[in-house]
């Protein structure tokens, strides 16, 4: 949005395929999406994956 209003346009809504910010995306204009997804979140203390001894591995963040 920042780009886009720099550019000399007036943002009048945000669009995605997929939301899963279980309604806190937090924009000021309007925001719509295809598909809206309430994804589980834990604490590290109560993680199950964690508790199982799962090593947490953010997607595309290592080096190929």
């Amino acid at each position: 949005m920042t780009v886009v209003e720099a550019a000399g346009a007036r943002v009048i809504g945000v669009a995605s395929l997929v939301d899963r910010s279980s309604g806190k995306a937090g924009f000021e204009v309007p925001f719509e999406a295809l598909l809206k997804i309430a994804g589980e979140t834990w604490s590290a203390a109560s993680c199950p994956l964690c508790a199982a001894g799962s090593e947490a591995i953010k997607p595309g963040s290592r080096p190929v």
